[in-house]
């Protein structure tokens, strides 16, 4: 039984401090299932905030799925972590790009990525340019 003394216990998210925090799942009800193949979770710096929160949504979707909170900030953290909009539509749920972009929330480390992202791509393309200029 958990806490409360009525609702059982379904899963324990362990956490472990070596080197590296890190977050790993334990199921008590063997029904329960990962989003896709997560076993582990580590964090990007021992004791974020946020972390743990992403730690069950990932173990524990079907738990979530019906919380409209949790939804966005776990399509938003996906779409931070650079996971493709494709996959994140996927593992959401979603089906229409309209209603998926209405979850997403741009960070500003996503918007910096992506400006980054591109700045390097219009560089590799001027490189590009001006070599085959060269050649010929």
């Amino acid at each position: 039984m958990g806490a409360d003394g009525v609702n059982p216990i379904l899963f324990q998210v362990l956490v472990g401090t070596a080197e590296r925090e890190w977050f790993e799942p334990h199921y008590f009800k063997r029904s329960l299932k990962p989003l896709g193949q997560i076993r582990d979770i580590v964090p990007e710096k021992p004791n974020s905030p946020n972390a743990l929160i992403d730690a069950c949504i990932a173990f524990y979707p079907r738990h979530f799925e019906n919380c409209p909170y949790c939804r966005h900030t776990a399509t938003t953290r996906m779409i931070a972590s650079g996971s493709p909009h494709t996959e994140v539509m996927k593992i959401t749920g979603h089906t229409e790009l309209k209603t998926f972009l209405h979850y997403l929330n741009i960070t500003p480390e996503t918007a910096k990525r992506c400006a980054a992202c591109l700045d390097n791509y219009l560089n590799e393309n001027d490189l590009q340019f001006a070599e085959s200029n060269l050649i010929n």
